[in-house]
């Protein structure tokens, strides 16, 4: 006997209008949807990539539990200051 797809838990699921996403993925993944739109308007694809490495700095500070501001203060003026670009990757916020 075959199942209704849209019978038990899943038929609550698509019923309930206000769902909490409790999965940290999904969480993580509504902020790359709102980023994805924010793209539309970035003038340019190089500053559209630009905006999505920088992006992606930032989320790698919250996976790590680096204040993300803290580490842009940090990591920026050494930049600004010439650091070597073969050294660029010890400023990587999992280091």
């Amino acid at each position: 006997m075959k199942r209704d797809p849209l019978s038990g838990d899943v038929f609550v699921f698509i019923n309930r209008r206000r769902t909490h996403i409790n999965n940290g993925v999904e969480r993580a993944m509504r902020t790359v949807a709102i980023g994805r739109k924010n793209d539309l308007f970035c003038g340019s694809h190089r500053a559209a990539e630009q905006m999505a490495t920088f992006y992606t700095l930032l989320a790698t500070c919250r996976l790590h539990g680096v204040n993300p501001e803290t580490w842009l203060e940090d990591v920026l003026p050494r930049i600004a200051a010439g650091l070597p670009s073969k050294e660029i990757h010890l400023l990587l916020p999992h280091q």
